[in-house]
């Protein structure tokens, strides 16, 4: 890329290896997910958002781009605190965004809580989402944990998601 001048512009395609649930599973074996990057900056770059998802505008006539086969970082996607996955998993069923539209977001997450007792026998969403995060790590192709920079690791740990294991999931 340091060949192509400052007057070009370049997007990279790069692959990522993406991990769900907790830090020793990943999404799919078979598949990387693909990020592009901006390699230098043009205000003709920009992301359009289509109400569900964002789309990068880059016109083709004004890139070149240079695409990479081989992973080049990890993408933590699927990686989530376990209290987050619960009240994710649970918002649909429990009916959230209209309860909190009509009676406010504290009766909303009440019923949140109420879904969690009924599926799971308590309303701990810490609990729960470690329950859900393990249900859904079954069956998932194993990551070594061990292959994980320290401040991811690190960071894992202080806001409590799990590095999981692949000792009988494999």
């Amino acid at each position: 890329m340091e060949g192509e001048g400052r007057d070009r512009y370049a997007l990279l395609y790069w692959p990522f290896i993406t991990l769900c649930g907790d830090l020793s599973h990943r999404c799919r074996a078979d598949r990387l997910h693909e990020e592009h990057w901006a390699f230098t900056y043009t205000g003709r770059l920009r992301y359009l958002w289509d109400g569900r998802f964002e789309y990068l505008y880059a016109p083709l006539y004004y890139f070149r781009r240079r695409l990479s086969s081989s992973p080049m970082g990890l993408h933590l996607t699927g990686v989530r605190r376990p209290e987050r996955v619960a009240v994710k998993r649970l918002m649909p069923r429990a009916g959230f965004y209209s309860m909190a539209s009509a009676q406010g977001v504290e009766r909303a997450m009440e019923a949140v809580r109420a879904e969690a007792r009924r599926l799971y026998g308590t309303d701990d969403l810490r609990e729960v989402g470690l329950r859900i995060m393990e249900e859904d790590a079954r069956g998932r192709p194993c990551f070594d944990v061990g292959l994980l920079p320290d401040r991811v690791l690190r960071r894992a740990r202080e806001i409590g998601v799990p590095a999981g294991s692949c000792g009988s999931n494999a």
